[in-house]
């Protein structure tokens, strides 16, 4: 029998789920992975959000703005 492990686990979780996860480096402040579920989220292409990722900006809520620019 074939037990995976957490890691080989994650893709599956990750491409299944109904949220967005993302990874990003410390180093360059990049987006190193973007689940595929948020273009169904966002309706933006993946791509566009790992290329520019302010563009995760025009997703929020207008009210809110300001506090999660302040993180």
């Amino acid at each position: 029998m074939n037990v995976l492990n957490e890691y080989e686990l994650q893709p599956y979780i990750y491409e299944s789920a109904d949220v967005c996860v993302w990874e990003m480096s410390l180093k360059t402040h990049k987006i190193t992975y973007l689940s595929p579920s948020i273009e169904l989220i966002s309706w933006l292409p993946s791509g566009a959000l790992i290329q520019s990722p302010s563009l995760w900006l025009n997703l929020i809520y207008p009210e809110d703005i300001e506090t999660v620019t302040k993180m």
